[in-house]
């Protein structure tokens, strides 16, 4: 078990984790390896998609060009003609094995010669290694807790969205507000998701709120009625490392 004391955290974060995270302390039941001694290499298609979270991790915590964004190239277009059409390398990767840990697909995250599968692992050892999955197991727990609400509301809107535009409207502009209120009475007091420091919790709040729905107007008309929300969402907005990403990621369709 290691804790780290607010100057020991202090004393090796880099600005952008000071002033992202107001860290305090780490304390963990995992061993933390220098991530200076574990060069990562998440490897995806060249889109958003489930990578988006391991890359946006990396960016609130300034780290984003400590790992090798491995992005293949894709032709969405052409996905109707197979995967061997729009994307060749991942063909390639997948007869040749590269993929067995995601059972044949991606993301990837390979460390230490170790290859890590499925999107929400590879999120989860990433913000350990980051110091952004909780100061206690309590709190590992909650940031849990608040990644599995918001794969609640995104199951409830998907289900709705599949009878077609109009019940999509319509659960926008009615459930949308009512998830999200429940979801605000979950979250923390000091200005964060959970605890007094960025977490995963609010890495994954600000992806749902800004990059999971395609209209925009009906979101933010629902989060002008949860201030924590909105609240943490832009916290994560202005972080450095946040708005750096954004402004220089490759223009993808989703």
């Amino acid at each position: 078990k290691i804790v780290r004391t607010s100057s020991d955290a202090d004393a090796d974060a880099t600005p952008t984790l000071r002033r992202c995270h107001r860290l305090t302390h780490i304390h963990t039941t995992h061993s933390l390896t220098p991530l200076a001694n574990m060069p990562a290499e998440l490897t995806y298609f060249n889109l958003r998609g489930v990578a988006e979270g391991a890359r946006l991790l990396y960016a609130a915590a300034g780290k984003s060009g400590e790992f090798t964004d491995n992005r293949i190239p894709v032709d969405v277009s052409k996905f109707s003609e197979g995967v061997a059409v729009a994307a060749p390398q991942f063909a390639e990767g997948r007869e040749a094995g590269t993929f067995k840990m995601n059972m044949n697909r991606i993301p990837i995250l390979v460390v230490d010669g170790a290859t890590i599968g499925q999107s929400s692992a590879i999120e989860r050892y990433i913000a350990r290694q980051l110091g952004m999955y909780g100061s206690t197991d309590v709190e590992g727990a909650l940031i849990d807790m608040i990644a599995e609400h918001i794969k609640d509301i995104s199951k409830s809107y998907q289900d709705e969205k599949k009878k077609g535009p109009e019940a999509a409207a319509t659960w926008l502009k009615d459930s949308l507000p009512e998830w999200l209120g429940k979801l605000e009475a979950t979250l923390g007091s000091e200005g964060f998701a959970v605890g007094n420091k960025m977490s995963w919790a609010d890495i994954k709040l600000f992806q749902f709120m800004r990059e999971y729905f395609d209209d925009k107007e009906s979101v933010a008309t629902a989060e002008a009625t949860v201030p924590k929300v909105s609240a943490i969402v832009k916290a994560v907005e202005s972080c450095e490392g946040v708005k750096l990403y954004l402004e220089t990621r490759p223009a993808t369709p989703f």
